[in-house]
């Protein structure tokens, strides 16, 4: 279940970040007078994208939720927030595809690293790492996508969809303006 959701929220971002809201909202993002000044309600593309948002987190909460049995308020404290920002630098702040790599590249590395610190026999010797390991290994990740790739691990590019070219939904048809 978890993950037919994560493939519909990966598909709405998609459609609706290469659809003419999505282009619109990217104006805003960009020079908001502009976009005001070439008809776009930016206020309304902005709680169109909010409400997106929110319905897709308030269903990965829900699923958090029913993942771990209880709620309590440290489980969405701070360790949360800065995993989920981290997973965002780390891929690339403005992809959809960054973002996606970044969950994966860093939920692979905590998964690792967590093994790490219960310890690992190989061969007969017990191998493991101090707790917060996890941690450590997190800041090095981030800190070295900062310092030597600053657009991420995609670098800000989008990968783009072997089977559907998108480009003819984000730009309207004669109007002559670039599809990015």
């Amino acid at each position: 279940i978890g993950l037919a959701w994560a493939v519909a929220a990966i598909a709405a971002a998609q459609l609706y970040q290469n659809s003419r809201y999505g282009l619109a909202l990217r104006s805003s993002r960009e020079d908001e007078i502009a976009a005001k000044s070439a008809g776009v309600d930016v206020l309304w593309q902005r709680l169109i994208a909010f409400t997106l948002s929110a319905f897709f987190a308030g269903i990965g909460g829900v699923m958090h939720a029913h993942f771990i049995g209880a709620l309590i308020i440290n489980t969405f404290y701070l360790d949360l927030t800065f995993i989920t920002l981290a997973m965002l630098v780390v891929g690339g702040m403005r992809s959809l595809t960054g973002a996606v790599a970044g969950v994966v590249v860093l939920s692979t590395l905590i998964e690792l690293l967590r093994q790490l610190e219960r310890g690992v026999d190989i061969g007969g010797a017990a191998l493991s790492i101090p707790l917060g390991g996890q941690e450590i290994g997190l800041a090095i990740v981030m800190l070295l996508i900062l310092l030597f790739r600053r657009g991420g691990l995609t670098q800000n590019k989008e990968v783009p969809w072997p089977w559907r070219d998108f480009t003819k939904i984000a730009r309207p048809v004669g109007t002559g303006l670039p599809t990015r």
